[in-house]
């Protein structure tokens, strides 16, 4: 943190009449200020006195507001703020490199991390970065050691005001490159053949608004790549539209909504894939706590094959909020592949959270692009 002072300094100085000394002239001066000083003090006396015996004997209004307060200083956050980081860690395994245990090596695994976090709110963008580093150093052979990035990165412009918005993200994560290997554990740097480091940088523009009264709508896009360090995973491409409109307020207890998805990705080994969803729903609100819904649409898809095959669908949904800290919705439809469900339970305490999800869905990119695609009553007909 810089300080800044500023100071302000005062220099000794005579002043020469024509025929008088530097001594006398400087006497003749501490008299004068001597004297307007008594007289300064003399009449500050006087009016506190004075000031004290009107308060005593006047009467005070009955509508006398009190003088306002001095003002505070106010702190002000910077718009841009940078905090590096490193953390290191020391720790023995008996088993470094996770071989038979006849052949098991002991080793010290030292663990350093450098870091480095970005964070920026300005009034119309936020931005937010986390990248880390880590690196892992055996004692017992060089050959185990090695690195792992790690990054958590975010950005929201608002172009237009409360109306066009464009969303970015870039992440690197470790992963797992087959479900069916060992599974490489999370912030480790033992040697496994399954990790591989994956990168994906997603943009989204977005429109969001209201139509009065009677509804609100968005509509998304979003385009995604995502690589791997690993030569044979291939390289994936995809896009996504998604967009909603619903009615904000329901009228005597009925409310609707229509919502509808693209989703498209192409990489070498499987080409193009594509899954294309439009639904509609109208709930009913028995009372402030329950809550149901019919839902009905149609979904094209390729997942199953070659070609694109077109399904009806249909569902049903329930909603059940017993209080502010508590809410139970379940969806259930039939699609393409069958049935699919989506069941949510949260409850907040004092102190706890507590979160149940069951879900039956097809995943063709892991969260989808927009993570918007709606799959609890709350999420289809709820803001």
């Amino acid at each position: 943190m810089a300080t800044v002072t500023t100071s302000v300094s005062m220099e000794s100085f005579s002043i020469f009449f024509p025929g008088v000394g530097a001594k006398s002239c400087r006497s003749e001066w501490d008299r004068i200020g001597e004297s307007v000083a008594s007289v300064f003090v003399a009449v500050r006396a006087i009016v506190c006195v004075i000031a004290a015996m009107c308060a005593a004997f006047l009467p005070q209004r009955a509508d006398a507001q009190p003088l306002p307060a001095e003002p505070t200083a106010v702190t002000v956050a910077p718009a841009w703020r940078f905090t590096p980081e490193i953390n290191v860690t020391e720790s023995f395994t008996d088993n470094a490199a996770l071989a038979p245990t006849a052949i098991a090596q002991k080793s010290w695994v030292t663990e350093s991390t450098p870091g480095i976090r970005i964070e920026h709110t300005g009034v119309r963008s936020k931005v937010f970065l986390d990248f880390r580093l880590k690196d892992f150093h055996y004692s017992s052979s060089a050959q185990l050691n090695n690195s792992q990035r790690l990054l958590n990165s975010n950005a929201t412009v608002e172009a237009i005001d409360n109306w066009f918005f464009v969303d970015a993200s870039a992440n690197i994560t470790q992963q797992n490159r087959s479900a069916f290997s060992i599974a490489a554990a999370p912030n480790t740097g033992g040697p496994n053949g399954n990790r591989v480091e994956t990168n994906t940088n997603q943009i989204s523009p977005n429109i969001r608004g209201q139509f009065g009264d009677i509804a609100i709508y968005q509509l998304r896009a979003a385009g995604a790549t995502i690589r791997t360090n690993d030569a044979v995973l291939p390289n994936t491409r995809g896009s996504q539209w998604t967009g909603f409109i619903k009615n904000e307020h329901a009228i005597s207890g009925f409310g609707w909504s229509v919502v509808g998805d693209a989703l498209t990705f192409r990489n070498s080994i499987v080409g193009k894939s594509q899954d294309a969803r439009i639904r509609g729903a109208i709930s009913y609100e028995i009372s402030s706590q329950f809550h149901i819904s019919a839902i009905t649409g149609r979904e094209v898809s390729n997942y199953a094959g070659s070609k694109n095959d077109g399904t009806n669908t249909s569902g049903v949904g329930l909603e059940w909020s017993p209080g502010e800290r508590t809410q139970f919705a379940v969806v259930k439809e039939k699609r393409f592949f069958g049935d699919s469900h989506s069941v949510n339970f949260n409850h907040r305490t004092a102190l706890t959270v507590w979160k149940i999800t069951s879900t039956r869905d097809v995943t063709a990119l892991s969260g989808q692009l927009t993570a918007n695609r709606p799959g609890s009553t709350a999420g289809l007909l709820s803001d």
